[in-house]
């Protein structure tokens, strides 16, 4: 039986949160080329964008739950993208 919080989230579009999730931490920069970076720090999510706001947008709504944080890169990011 579903439970209240997970009935409400379904109600509003969304899907439910999920408690044992580890929070997800972004980190935001510029790769050696100039290019914003946004990386989950494990491994789950990350992209090149446009600009940094695009990047910090991506990131922020992929914490939708709040349980997360992003932080700033102090130099340049290493992407690397493959399977």
């Amino acid at each position: 039986m579903p439970n209240l919080r997970s009935a409400l989230a379904a109600v509003a579009g969304r899907p439910p949160a999920i408690p044992d999730a580890p929070a997800l931490s972004f980190t935001i920069g510029q790769d050696a080329g100039g290019c914003w970076v946004a990386l989950e720090s494990h491994g789950v999510a990350g992209g090149l964008f446009r600009n940094r706001d695009d990047a910090l947008h991506y990131a922020g709504g992929e914490i939708r739950n709040g349980r997360g944080e992003i932080r700033f890169a102090t130099g340049p990011i290493a992407f690397k993208a493959g399977c």
